[in-house]
C-alpha cells in the first residue's frame, strides 16, 4: 500500500511536467472496417466493399473482371470505390505462434496493374472452415502494400452467407 502512495505523486509530477512518455504516430493511412456494410473506409469516405454478386448486380456494370478462383461457391465481388493500384487476389496462409497466430500472402492467384474505381472484380469463391483462406491486397496512396483477409460467415445458408469479415493484416 505504501508502494501506491509513492507512484501517484510521481506520475501526478510526471504530468504536471510533460515528461510522459509518448507514442510516435506514423503516417500510414488508417482503414476503418464497417463490417455491417461490408466495406472499408480511408478518412471517412468508402475505399472498397465486398458484395454477394446476382445477375440483377452485374447488370448494372458496362464491364467487370472476373475470375474463377473455384468452380463450387458463392460468386462475390470486389467493388473499388477508389483505384486500388498494384491489385492482387492473394491465398492467405497461417503461421502459428506460442502467443499469437498470423496471415501472410502465400501465394497471389491474380494480379492487376490497377483495379479501376467502380469496376467489380468477381470472384467465384468458396471458404473452407472459419479461417478465411483469400484476400487482397493493393498499393496505397502513400506507397505502401496494404493486405485483407476476405472471408465468409456462415451464419446463414451457402446460398446467402450471415456477412463477409474483412479484417487487414501485415504481411510477415
Amino acid at each position: 500500500m505504501k508502494k501506491l502512495f509513492l507512484v501517484i505523486p510521481i506520475l501526478l509530477l510526471l504530468v504536471g511536467c510533460g515528461n510522459l512518455p509518448t507514442v510516435e504516430v506514423n503516417d500510414r493511412i488508417t482503414f476503418d472496417i464497417n463490417r455491417e456494410m461490408d466495406a472499408v473506409f480511408v478518412d471517412g469516405e468508402i475505399a472498397w466493399s465486398v458484395v454477394q454478386v446476382t445477375d440483377e448486380f452485374l447488370s448494372e456494370y458496362d464491364s467487370y473482371v472476373e475470375f474463377i478462383d473455384n468452380e463450387i461457391g458463392i460468386r462475390i465481388a470486389i467493388l473499388p470505390h477508389t483505384t486500388l493500384y498494384d491489385f492482387r487476389w492473394i491465398g492467405i496462409g497461417w503461421r502459428f505462434f506460442d502467443d499469437r497466430n498470423e496471415n501472410y500472402e502465400r501465394v497471389v492467384l491474380y494480379s492487376a496493374g490497377e483495379l479501376q474505381a467502380g469496376i467489380p472484380f468477381v470472384i467465384m469463391h468458396r471458404e473452407m472452415g472459419s479461417l478465411p483462406h483469400r484476400g487482397i491486397s493493393f498499393v496505397d496512396a502513400n506507397g505502401e502494400r496494404r493486405y485483407f483477409t476476405v472471408g465468409l460467415s456462415m451464419a446463414g445458408p451457402p446460398e446467402s452467407p450471415g456477412a463477409f469479415i474483412i479484417r487487414e493484416f501485415d504481411n510477415l
